[in-house]
């Protein structure tokens, strides 16, 4: 089941990289 594990890691790396353009766009908004 590599294919799984790859999906796991896509997904967990997409809800980060989400996660953290938004603290992103968060910040650079309250200057």
């Amino acid at each position: 089941m590599l294919s799984l594990s790859i999906l796991l890691a896509l997904a967990t790396l997409g809800i980060a990289a989400t996660q953290y353009s938004n603290i992103y766009l968060f910040h650079r908004n309250h200057r």
